[in-house]
């Protein structure tokens, strides 16, 4: 009896503690969704979301807290290396890998060193991020979008995505066109699985059709054979045509509907359009053979890396496939360079999103390359879009991060100056769950 007394007293309790009291922040300038700025800025915060965000302090909101400088959406990693301490332990792991089945426990302590590096990302000004199941095989898994919780430690969120690698993002020479193939076949044997379960409600029609005949026949069959039976003890000779009536038909046999795996079902679930597929590929050739498939199976796809993406923007724009690059890396070729690729993905208006590329280290530095990218040209709007706005979509976060918007995560950067890619002055993250930075 007192164990169900417990629940109904924790329960009590949530009932009459009180509720965390809103705040009220006044800054200078806020960097609110399609390059809008509120100058000043009035930011209701309560329960972790942004109340209200208005050029007018709300009534009835009380004292404002003053913050000199700006406040802008916190960043979203759309492809980092935060992944848990066992799950990079673990070896090698199965295409039915789900990296949402291996984050720890949400309590202090459950991973520590996973704790710190996410307590890194979140002080560069990281809200939310992507974990990657990782290369290696081709069919990788199921990687997921995170937020964190209070104790720097990843919780599932968003749009979980199936991971297919092609052979430029893990293998050299002329094994790619082997690995690329195989992800080809894999794709084919999923498209007949697909066939065969669409079939599967025509089979059982057609059975039950089937069954209706054979009952009749049976019904028939079985009059024959009492009536030939009946025949034989009085005596009559049996003739062979009331042999044949008196014969049993053969029962139909019913469809079976394929039974799936984990993974079959994300391919299943791919085809329909309702998962995402995460392709990472490098090579022209790779991204053309990714574009055949999306016209051929219509897939919703997100690539990865892209090193030679831009090689066909237009192509990606039309068929609304998102590419996501990584920060890391210095190329020698001024044509090659991050730089000119962002540019020309984002001129054929293809959504681009900026990550840290699945390094820890990068993370710190989004920021900083995200600066050296407007520095050399480019629209800063743009920039900020594809480490916010962008990434959020792409990751299903849309919602809640990536943006100052009411009933958004109030997760925020707050800079002094004019702008948060300014290095050199002061950066504040605060968390949605716990205020400013600890």
């Amino acid at each position: 009896m007192r164990l169900f007394l417990i629940p109904l007293l924790v329960a009590g309790l949530a009932s009459i503690l009180p509720a965390q009291q809103p705040i009220l922040y006044r800054v200078d300038v806020a960097w609110t969704p399609e390059g809008e700025r509120l100058a000043p800025a009035f930011l209701l915060v309560a329960e972790g979301k942004i109340r209200s965000i208005s050029s007018r302090a709300p009534r009835m909101a009380g004292k404002p807290i003053r913050l000199e400088g700006g406040i802008a959406p916190a960043l979203v990693d759309a492809w980092s290396g935060l992944l848990p301490t066992d799950f990079l332990a673990s070896g090698p792991r199965s295409s039915n890998t789900e990296v949402a089945q291996g984050l720890p426990t949400s309590v202090a302590g459950a991973d520590q060193n996973l704790s710190s590096r996410v307590a890194w990302a979140r002080r560069g000004g990281i809200a939310a991020a992507y974990l990657p199941v990782g290369a290696g095989a081709n069919l990788g898994g199921l990687g997921t979008a995170v937020t964190f919780a209070e104790v720097d430690l990843p919780v599932a969120s968003g749009r979980p995505s199936l991971e297919l690698h092609l052979g430029s993002a893990t293998t050299s020479g002329a094994s790619m066109q082997g690995a690329s193939a195989s992800i080809g076949k894999l794709l084919q044997g999923a498209d007949a699985l697909r066939t065969k379960i669409e079939e599967y409600p025509e089979k059982v029609e057609d059975f039950e059709e089937k069954l209706k005949e054979y009952q009749e026949k049976l019904d028939k069959a079985r009059e024959a054979k009492e009536k030939a039976e009946k025949e034989k003890e009085e005596g009559n000779t049996e003739e062979e045509g009331d042999k044949k009536k008196a014969k049993l038909p053969k029962a139909p046999k019913p469809p079976t509907l394929p039974r799936l795996n984990p993974t079959e079902t994300w391919f299943q679930e791919a085809l329909a359009g309702t998962r995402q597929v995460r392709f990472h590929a490098e090579s022209v050739a790779d991204v053309d053979r990714i574009l055949e498939w999306v016209d051929e199976y219509g897939l919703d796809v997100v690539l990865v890396g892209g090193r030679e993406a831009d090689l066909r923007a237009d192509a990606l724009a039309e068929a609304d496939i998102a590419v996501i690059l990584a920060v890391q890396g210095i190329s020698s070729r001024p044509d090659r360079s991050l730089a000119e690729r962002f540019a020309r993905l984002h001129e054929a208006e293809v959504q681009v999103a900026l990550s840290s590329g699945g390094s820890d280290d990068s993370a710190q530095l989004l920021l900083l390359r995200a600066g050296d990218l407007i520095a050399q040209g480019l629209e800063q709007e743009a920039v900020w879009a594809a480490l916010t706005s962008v990434p959020a979509a792409i990751l299903g976060l849309k919602a809640s991060h990536g943006q100052l918007a009411v009933g958004a995560s109030a997760d925020f950067l707050h800079f002094s100056g004019a702008s948060p890619f300014d290095v050199s002055a002061p950066l504040r993250v605060h968390h949605s769950a716990d205020g400013f930075d600890r």
